[in-house]
């Protein structure tokens, strides 16, 4: 799901990106109040982006923790296959009431 977004975001910058060139040369042909309109849509585009950038990095971020927490993982995995690990051993199970 994370690299989905990352995905997914990378191509929705570049559209942006492409959209805002091309509004931004329809400037000089368009009145003042089409202007307007159109510098209003690229400031929108221009916080769509800043958007997906953000959610580019937090993802980016989500991924290399969760890869962190494999490899910790796996690590535990083979240290108790190899017996250097010991689970604890069960004891009772304490039920805790209001």
């Amino acid at each position: 799901m994370l690299r989905a977004t990352t995905t997914v975001a990378h191509p929705a910058i570049n559209t942006d990106k492409s959209t805002t060139s091309m509004r931004q040369k329809d400037l000089k042909y368009e009145t003042d109040s089409q202007r307007q309109d159109t510098l209003s849509g690229i400031s929108d585009i221009r916080s769509d982006q800043d958007t997906q950038r953000t959610n580019i990095s937090e993802a980016q971020k989500d991924i290399e923790k969760r890869q962190t927490e494999i490899a910790y993982m796996q690590k535990k995995q083979t240290a108790i296959n190899d017996g250097r690990y010991q689970l604890p051993k069960p004891g009772k199970t304490q039920i805790y009431q209001k």
